[in-house]
């Protein structure tokens, strides 16, 4: 991951989610670091997205499913995850979690 001046190496399962910001994106740490990266969200998505463990749930949003604690369907739907952030689910993006989810749990 390009960080600030260097490249930070990580483990893939020890990113919670990745969060839009503009033309960068957030990537939360299941550590609670926060790594603001150079890249946006997409870029993220295209080289990870062979990773079953990964869905992009929200034009902002790309979580990694082994952190998420509770579904919500009321207002629009929303994932918590294990750290207790509140992630909101677009309603194009619904169907596609809810299929991801039930395979994913098989």
């Amino acid at each position: 991951i390009n960080y600030l001046k260097s490249i930070k190496y990580v483990e893939l399962d020890t990113i919670v989610y990745f969060k839009a910001d503009g033309a960068y994106t957030d990537i939360y740490m299941e550590d609670g670091t926060l790594l603001k990266t150079s890249k946006g969200l997409k870029y993220y998505q295209d080289i990870l997205n062979h990773n079953e463990d990964l869905c992009r749930i929200h034009m902002s949003y790309y979580v990694n499913l082994n952190f998420v604690s509770e579904l919500i369907h009321t207002y629009g739907g929303y994932l918590v995850l294990q750290n207790e952030h509140i992630i909101p689910i677009s309603a194009e993006k619904l169907v596609e979690l809810n299929l991801k989810l039930d395979n994913y749990l098989m």
